[in-house]
C-alpha cells in the first residue's frame, strides 16, 4: 500500500481489496475503511501525479535562503544577499529574478526519494525559511543529465534540466545566461 501525504499530520492510501466484500480498504490516519472500488478508480494512474510540481506552494512566502557559499534574506527594503566568496558583481535585479524563479519554477518530473539511486550525486543543501517560520530543506542531487531538488522531510524530488536547475542552486548562473 502506497501512502499519500496531504499535510503534517492527515494521509490517506489505498489498499487490496476484500474478498468477501469486494470493497476496497483505505487507510486514513489511524483508521481503515471499506469503500467502492470506485473512488480508487477515479484518482489519477499514480500517487505522485497529485503532487504539485511547484517547488513552493503560495501559501510558503520565502524571507531567507541559505546555502553553502551565500545567504539571501529578505529585509525592510528587499532581498539582499550575503556571500561567503568573493563578490559576483549581480545586483538586486538578478536576486529578484532568482527568487522569482524559485517561486514559479515547475518540475519537469517528480520522483519519490526511493526512486533516487547512486546515479544521483548530493551536492549540497538548501533552507527555505518561510514567513511562517517553519523552514524547509532541499537536497541538491544530480547526475548528468539533470537535477533533482529533494525536499527532505516529504521525500519528494523535483526534477529539472541541467540548465534550469544550476539557476535554481546559484543565482550567479542567471547572471551567467543572459
Amino acid at each position: 500500500m502506497y501512502f499519500a501525504k496531504v499535510s503534517d499530520n492527515e494521509y490517506f492510501g489505498f489498499g487490496g481489496f476484500s474478498p468477501t466484500t469486494h470493497q476496497q480498504y483505505l487507510a486514513t490516519n489511524d483508521f481503515a475503511y471499506l469503500i467502492s472500488p470506485r473512488y480508487a478508480l477515479a484518482l489519477p494512474v499514480a500517487a505522485i501525479d497529485l503532487i504539485n510540481p511547484g517547488l513552493l506552494v503560495s501559501d510558503e512566502i520565502p524571507v531567507r535562503f541559505e546555502m553553502e557559499r551565500s545567504t539571501a534574506e529578505f529585509q525592510n527594503d528587499g532581498w539582499h544577499m550575503t556571500k561567503h566568496y568573493s563578490d559576483d558583481g549581480f545586483g538586486d535585479e538578478i536576486l529578484t529574478k532568482w527568487i522569482q524563479l524559485w517561486q514559479t519554477a515547475r518540475a519537469e518530473a517528480l520522483k519519490l526519494e526511493d526512486e533516487l539511486d547512486s546515479d544521483w550525486i548530493e551536492t549540497g543543501v538548501i533552507r527555505i525559511s518561510l514567513q511562517s517560520g517553519k523552514v524547509i530543506g532541499f537536497k541538491i542531487l544530480q547526475n548528468k543529465y539533470s537535477l533533482v531538488l529533494l525536499r527532505m522531510a516529504e521525500g519528494i524530488g523535483y526534477q529539472f534540466p541541467t540548465k534550469l536547475g544550476q539557476r535554481l542552486i546559484n543565482p550567479r548562473a542567471i547572471v551567467l545566461n543572459q
